[in-house]
């Protein structure tokens, strides 16, 4: 199929543009599709690539940003959790927990634990991804996963 794109577009066929016009409607950034068959299109240069969510402490690193489909692709760092179930009345205050599932317990939370995790290859919108962030320096990012892990809890838990 290539091939028979190729050799038509190098002898000159006429295309149909109304066809074409339709089938990049369809795509979620038409403005750049156009540029991509006019061979005008010139992607910028990822340079602010570390974000803060505004809403909680996860870290944003874009590794690449998909221009035809519109979209963000990122890795996420969240600061690790571990589930504690506080088995007594007053355990939550005292710290007392354990992680396995007891079949009796009073509450339970998710507890900041050292260290953090991440998720590759997340992809969000374009508008979504820069409406729910804020641009940080990569010295803010790099601290505060250094921060994460010279937390003061304990690495593993006490049970």
């Amino acid at each position: 199929m290539n091939q028979k794109i190729v050799k038509a577009a190098l002898t000159g066929v006429n295309l149909n543009t109304a066809v074409l016009a339709q089938i990049i409607s369809y795509v979620p950034n038409p403005e750049v599709a156009v540029e991509m068959l006019l061979g005008v299109f010139e992607p910028a240069p990822l340079t602010d690539v570390f974000y803060r969510a505004k809403w909680n402490t996860t870290l944003r690193k874009v590794t690449s940003i998909d221009y035809l489909g519109n979209n963000v692709i990122y890795t996420s760092f969240t600061q690790k959790k571990v589930r504690a179930w506080y088995v007594n009345e007053g355990d939550q205050a005292k710290g007392i927990y354990v992680t396995d599932r007891p079949s009796m317990y009073a509450d339970y939370a998710d507890v900041t634990i050292k260290g953090w995790d991440y998720l590759e290859g997340r992809t969000e919108t374009v508008d979504a991804f820069y409406k729910e962030t804020s641009l940080i320096s990569s010295t803010e990012f790099s601290n505060q996963l250094s921060e994460w892990d010279l937390l003061l809890v304990p690495d593993e838990l006490p049970f």
